[in-house]
């Protein structure tokens, strides 16, 4: 009897157990996977006639990042996370604050500081 490349025989010693040759499984399969209702983006969209200064939380992204950023009139961006997150805005001068918590698929609307909505 010829045995594969992993195997030896039970003659060679009793204490050694057959082999096989081991799974040919790429590493990235083995890892655990975003549910696909949760790889859609945070959209936000700015609704107002002012800059608005933004940021999205990373807690469900580490690696993500939460800096604050401007938001032009009109403009919408998107971030890229994996589960519920803060969406917060401030002021120019940082006085007042205001946000929501969302889920990816979100779109927060910012009408102003008072004035925010998502669906």
């Amino acid at each position: 009897m010829e045995l594969g490349p992993y195997q030896s025989s039970a003659s060679t010693s009793s204490r050694i157990l057959a082999v096989k040759k081991p799974l040919n499984t790429p590493l990235n399969k083995l890892q655990p996977r975003t549910p696909k209702h949760l790889q859609q983006p945070i959209v936000v969209i700015n609704a107002t006639s002012s800059p608005c200064h933004v940021f999205v939380s990373k807690y469900s992204r580490p690696s993500a990042h939460d800096d604050w950023y401007t938001l032009a009139p009109g403009a919408r961006d998107s971030w890229a996370r994996d589960g519920w997150e803060v969406v917060g805005f401030k002021n120019d001068n940082d006085s007042d604050r205001g946000g929501v918590y969302v889920r990816v698929d979100s779109t927060v609307t910012f009408g102003g500081l008072h004035n925010i909505s998502w669906k």
